[in-house]
């Protein structure tokens, strides 16, 4: 049986609810004194635009996997998705706050020349070789800002779009809106994997600006979408802890969404090792560079983050959830989806820091380094969960007029 919109047991607790400023206002804080703190590290100032970035994209993947899995579930038709659909919205809908976090980045490489973040954007770069010149044809502040505003001008337009309609049928129940949101989800599901792949290649794969892998964008969509369910699944079993959707998602979403963990794992290892295994047949010096200042000299420095990302990215978590009985398990599945976030963390930490000049012995750039991430980290993450309450007050948190919720409520895996 479905309830109200307005029911006590759909509605975020007001306890979660009256956190929302103390984690923006500490967030805010904390990203601040990270940035300070990252000017006093061995590398300065790239140290800071870096860890902002890495914190950045860590936050914003998160956000993309929501998108497309509100996309996909429209475009399939899915029934059992009704109920556990609304939490991914709301994850979506903190799109156009990371549009203002991005702008720190995009001021620093429209008005500095230093080259601290791109190399590209460095006085002179273009003119160094003929390379370097076709290159600086896209890689350059204004094509920056161009790509940049057309991105985040998708991506909110799409978010707009099957948030708002989504909301509306809480109010109206029109069963015409589920129909107009299917029936769009198929040009937004090519707009998102366009945009993905540019983002990917200009926001990170051009940190190294004479690097290039055609599966990076793959790459980055796998672990956008991995991030997605970790956060999914940690997000619900908190909520239910707090008495809310406990009716509406059981053991068999839960079921669901460890799956969905499970296969992302298992592509997000298949994307890295393919895209490793094609540089190093390959052999060409402008590829293999990348990989060589990850895997470095020895066991240590990045080579032991690059061998820890094996082992705690891919081969913990593919044996721990493999268990059927694992992912129908909440609360087994909220804590994996909390060391799945964190080595979600570790990945894009290995894939933008080495850019900032770290040698081997320093990957974390020394204490003030290891703080200044750590806090851009923590302050990135806090305000995206304080925005991510504020959208979820006053709302239903399941889709409560939708067509399908009927299906989702009497969902039960073969």
């Amino acid at each position: 049986m479905t309830k109200e919109p307005n029911d006590r047991s759909l509605q975020l607790p007001e306890s979660l609810s009256g956190v929302q400023r103390p984690l923006l206002a500490g967030g805010g804080i904390a990203v601040l004194v990270g940035v300070i703190a990252g000017f006093m590290s061995p590398n300065g100032v790239s140290h800071s635009l870096h860890a902002y970035l890495t914190a950045f994209t860590f936050c914003l993947t998160i956000s993309l996997g929501a998108l497309f899995f509100v996309i996909i579930q429209h475009l399939c038709r899915a029934g059992w998705s009704a109920s556990v659909r609304r939490v991914a919205e709301i994850m979506m809908a903190v799109i156009p706050l990371l549009a203002i976090l991005f702008l720190p980045i995009l001021v620093y490489v429209l008005l500095f020349d230093h080259g601290a973040l791109y190399p590209w954007n460095a006085e002179g770069w273009s003119s160094q070789t003929a390379a370097n010149h076709e290159k600086a044809k896209i890689l350059n502040p204004v094509a920056y800002l161009i790509t940049s505003v057309v991105l985040f001008g998708v991506w909110i337009a799409i978010t707009r779009f099957f948030w708002t309609n989504s909301c509306k049928q809480d109010l109206t129940g029109d069963i015409a809106l589920t129909a107009k949101l299917q029936r769009w989800s198929g040009p937004a599901t090519v707009l998102f994997g366009l945009t993905v792949t540019f983002a990917a290649f200009i926001w990170i794969m051009s940190l190294d600006p004479l690097w290039f892998s055609t599966m990076f964008g793959v790459y980055l969509f796998a672990g956008s979408m991995l991030s997605f369910f970790a956060l999914m699944s940690s997000s619900i079993y908190f909520l239910q802890k707090k008495g809310v959707l406990v009716d509406e998602i059981n053991e068999e979403h839960f079921h669901d969404l460890g799956k969905f963990t499970f296969g992302f794992i298992v592509f997000w290892a298949y994307i890295a090792f393919s895209q490793y295994m094609l540089i190093w047949y390959a052999n060409i010096p402008e590829e293999t560079i990348w990989l060589l200042h990850r895997q470095g000299d020895g066991l240590h420095g990045w080579s032991l983050v690059s061998i820890s990302l094996v082992v705690l990215h891919w081969l913990v978590p593919f044996f721990a959830i493999m268990s059927r009985h694992v992912r129908r398990w909440p609360k087994w599945m909220a804590c994996w989806g909390v060391y799945i976030l964190a080595m979600h963390y570790v990945d894009l930490y290995w894939v933008i820091m080495p850019e900032a000049g770290h040698e081997n012995y320093l990957v974390f750039g020394g204490v003030m380094g290891f703080i200044s991430s750590l806090l851009c980290a923590v302050g990135m993450f806090a305000l995206y969960v304080g925005v991510m309450l504020r959208i979820g007050s006053g709302i239903p948190l399941v889709a409560a007029k939708d067509p399908r919720l009927p299906q989702a409520l009497a969902f039960e895996n073969i």
